[in-house]
């Protein structure tokens, strides 16, 4: 549908939303889809149909070629995207671009300089300080921000277990360190990404749990999360909580051995 409305419109550039598409980056589908375009001016947008056309400034630094068709640049495009969109749609985004190498911190931060007195700043601003490239799913990313929203703390993220031999158990997704508890991202390709010749779907699966059961023998507590709590708020933090209580009577008992190490943060600024 953007590829489609683009090239109806050569004169205008795919930007905001639509841009973040074209580039591969991962949004929450919209109920109503919109086509976002740009034309270098101060004024003029206009909405019409299933197109929307914004009126911005448009340095030529700012425009790439996709296949034939304009898009903004993909530091510029996330930044549209966060000023024009839910807290939610830009974390996604945003964290998506950070773990793809598709952009740069600094050239985010630089960006972020500029927003003094646009429209959506605010959002943006809290964007972009919460946005992480260590979260490897849009499911992860979307949990972070479902955690923020429920004014539950924040997990640290890709954390590195270890038992207490040291011996390296593996890698979780997110984590709270101070109260022994693990946190997975149960997602449908979480299986399927890290599968090795020869190995099936079953075979990862046992794997996965295995490696979930010697986590558990250090005394963590671990807590898997499915798509479909992330629109279960009130039984998401239910459940955290009760875990977060759980490990915090482990520790405290002295069940806990080994350790949860987070991996170094990949942020704007």
């Amino acid at each position: 549908m953007i590829r489609a409305v683009a090239t109806r419109a050569p004169e205008l550039v795919v930007s905001h939303r639509s841009a973040v598409v074209l580039h591969g980056l991962p949004v929450l589908r919209a109920a109503d889809p919109v086509v976002h375009l740009t034309r270098a001016a101060r004024s003029g947008g206009t909405v019409k149909g299933i197109r929307r056309v914004h009126a911005r400034p448009r340095p030529s630094d700012d425009v790439v070629e996709l296949d034939g068709i304009r898009v903004t640049a993909v530091d510029r495009s996330l930044v549209d995207h966060a000023c024009s969109t839910t807290l939610r749609q830009a974390v996604i985004a945003l964290d998506g671009g950070l773990q793809d190498r598709l952009v740069h911190p600094a050239d985010l931060s630089e960006r972020v300089a500029g927003l003094s007195g646009r429209s959506g700043a605010g959002i943006a601003r809290l964007a972009f300080a919460f946005a992480d490239g260590r979260s490897e799913s849009a499911g992860e990313s979307l949990l972070r921000v479902v955690l923020h929203e429920l004014g539950l703390p924040q997990p640290e993220l890709q954390l590195v277990v270890r038992d207490r031999r040291g011996s390296r158990l593996g890698r979780v997704d997110l984590g709270y360190p101070d109260c022994a508890v693990v946190i997975e991202f149960d997602g449908k390709t979480k299986y399927l990404k890290y599968l090795v010749p020869g190995q099936t779907t079953a075979d990862a699966v046992i794997a996965e749990k295995a490696r979930e059961n010697r986590i558990a023998e250090c005394g963590y507590v671990v807590l898997r999360v499915i798509w479909a709590e992330l629109f279960r708020p009130g039984e998401l933090r239910s459940r955290v909580e009760q875990a977060r209580t759980r490990g915090r009577r482990a520790v405290d008992a002295g069940l806990v051995s080994g350790s949860l190490t987070p991996t170094l943060p990949i942020r704007v600024g």
